[in-house]
């Protein structure tokens, strides 16, 4: 069953409402997918918001290297 606008609207709302949540688990290392998913957006919506937010997205090189070691995705001293 499709989603109707305000559905839409409100996952968005609370997206931008978790802004610094997303933020920090990105940079720990969790896919768009993931985030994506469960805020209930668009990857491409998400997308643009860490543009928006000015926050650098991971290369596929990146994304690669992660998937292989989470633990580069920790901050030090973890």
């Amino acid at each position: 069953m499709s989603r109707t606008t305000t559905q839409k609207r409100q996952a968005r709302e609370r997206a931008r409402a978790a802004q610094a949540d997303i933020i920090k688990r990105y940079r720990a290392g969790e896919s768009m997918n993931r985030l994506a998913t469960q805020y209930e957006v668009s990857e491409p919506w998400l997308c643009d918001r860490l543009d928006e937010w000015k926050e650098p997205r991971r290369d596929r090189a990146a994304a690669l290297e992660l998937r292989r070691d989470p633990s580069l995705g920790k901050p030090t001293g973890q």
